[in-house]
């Protein structure tokens, strides 16, 4: 019973992100309904009620992983989902279990933490020098930017969430610092195209290792990249738009002017590997055309 109420949130999650009609409502609703007949076929017992809850989370998480579709907020929905369900059945051992679900949002958030906290230090060393402000952002942004997108498929909806959390924590330590916005924001902008162009390069390479080795990316797995590719110069650019309205006006002049030069620097790169994964598909489908004719 509870394998198939695994597969059943699985399947509901990758369908989900699949259809690009990914929303925590959706996420809820998928949750919701399998911690229920989960609920419903267990005899209240706290430690058959704490193993379904924990494997319930467990699999909604790596779905999500691998879809990369893994946020805070979807961690939120996640639980909040989960006890919820389970509260309409279970309602006097729900507080013996929360903190141990709650485990589960927190090791996601301080990973995030981590990695938010480096970028902090790193610009608060830049700015507090004063000397090199843009180069020492540009690259502590990049770097950043890259061990960010290191696991996983290149996805459209990380970079952008990376994009604004990014530049809004360079105004942000630099409006406290009383640093030179201008020189902050450009540094950050171009740090998160270095530290993304090198993501697409890297997954350049990986195509072409695929495509001899036919071992990495599957031909769905391909068209997913090509598709996220396909979008992600357009993405980026929103993700500054975005952030410029939730800054200042000083800051908002700053981001807009740089808008328009993000196309002429990345487009290449990301035509690039979008021609190279396009052809990995076709020599995909041409090999098996071949190995069937040889079966014949």
């Amino acid at each position: 019973m509870l394998e198939n109420m695994k597969n059943e949130i699985s399947i509901g999650i990758s369908k989900m992100c699949k259809t690009g009609e990914e929303n925590t409502q959706e996420l809820k609703n998928i949750i919701e309904t399998a911690v229920s007949k989960a609920a419903i076929s267990t005899k209240k017992n706290l430690a058959d009620i704490t193993k379904i809850m924990e494997e319930i989370i467990q699999v909604s998480i790596k779905e999500l992983e691998k879809q990369n579709s893994l946020t805070k907020k979807n961690i939120d929905t996640i639980i909040n989902a989960t006890v919820t369900a389970f509260n309409e059945n279970t309602q006097e051992l729900i507080s013996e279990i929360d903190m141990e679900l709650l485990k589960t949002k927190y090791s996601f958030q301080e990973k995030q933490d981590i990695l938010s906290m480096k970028l902090k230090d790193s610009i608060d060393d830049a700015i507090k020098t004063q000397e090199n402000i843009y180069e020492k952002i540009l690259e502590a942004v990049k770097i950043n930017t890259e061990k960010a997108l290191e696991k996983g498929k290149l996805n459209v909806q990380k970079v952008k969430e990376l994009s604004e959390a990014t530049i809004l924590t360079v105004i942000e330590r630099a409006e406290s610092n009383k640093s030179d916005i201008e020189k902050s924001i450009e540094g950050a902008i171009d740090g998160l195209k270095e530290g993304i162009i090198n993501s697409v390069e890297n997954t350049r390479i990986e195509i072409l290792n695929a495509k001899e080795k036919s071992n990495t990316f599957i031909e769905e797995e391909i068209k997913e990249v090509i598709l996220n590719l396909e979008s992600l110069d357009k993405s980026f650019k929103e993700s500054l738009i975005n952030t410029s309205n939730k800054v200042n006006n000083l800051a908002k002049e700053s981001i807009q002017r740089n808008i328009d030069e993000i196309k002429n620097n990345s487009k290449k790169t990301i035509d690039e590997v979008t021609k190279i994964a396009k052809g990995a598909i076709i020599g995909m489908i041409n090999g098996a055309k071949d190995a069937m004719k040889k079966d014949k």
